[in-house]
């Protein structure tokens, strides 16, 4: 797939690459962040090597790795590390003191997410919850074709284009202005164009993928 980038990209690290953390690292890769992976099992990271940034393999409960990946220097930080909630709860924790910016962690049940609450975690994810929002979102409209919680009412999501949009720029269509929604990247067939510029041209079948409330993502589709 070829990338073309106007600006910084997005960066995440993704801590735990079982079926929630690789699915959640391909999308935002898709989506034209930078994804680094890292899990202590070589075949997940194997798996995955090729639709990422970079991955990698280490004790991801091990604060000198820990530190040694510059939690710091990403915009997000995901926890996904399966049933072991006790590991899940010690490494969201770390990352929150060795300074990330915005943590993610993936919670089992209730009792899983009041705790990662507690320990500072700026987002839980509950699968099941999500699962049905995103369900209902494409039930709703059938140019909904992907969608990634990132708050309670904050998400990014993959929109087929209007056919009004062919043909005009980016600048003409104003998302932000018009929407209050964020354009953060078209993908056209292998194409990722990343942060488009204003001078960017929308084709026929682009997939547009943009950011902002649930309310207002649900106005525009």
């Amino acid at each position: 797939m070829l990338m073309r980038t106007n600006k910084h990209k997005k960066s995440f690290l993704v801590i735990g690459v079982g079926r929630f953390g690789s699915s959640f690292a391909r999308n935002m890769s898709r989506l034209g962040c930078e994804v680094v992976a890292v899990d202590e099992d070589v075949e997940k990271i194997n798996r995955i090597s090729d639709q990422v940034a970079e991955a990698m393999t280490g004790n991801i409960h091990s604060e000198e790795f820990l530190k040694s990946l510059g939690v710091e220097n990403f915009d997000a930080v995901m926890v996904a590390i399966g049933q072991d909630i006790e590991s899940s709860i010690l490494t969201s924790a770390l990352v929150k003191e060795l300074g990330a910016k915005y943590v993610l962690s993936k919670a089992n049940d209730d009792l899983h997410e009041r705790i990662l609450k507690k320990v500072g975690v700026d987002w839980v994810i509950t699968v099941e919850r999500e699962m049905g929002r995103k369900v209902a979102l494409s039930l709703f409209s059938n140019k909904i074709i992907d969608s990634i919680e990132l708050t309670p009412d904050f998400r990014l999501v993959e929109i087929l284009i209007f056919p009004e949009w062919v043909g005009k720029k980016v600048s003409q269509i104003d998302l932000f202005k018009n929407h209050q929604l964020m354009l953060t990247v078209i993908k056209r067939q292998e194409i990722v164009i990343a942060e488009p510029s204003s001078d960017e041209v929308f084709q026929k079948d682009d997939i547009a993928v943009v950011c902002g409330s649930t309310s207002q993502i649900i106005k525009i589709a």
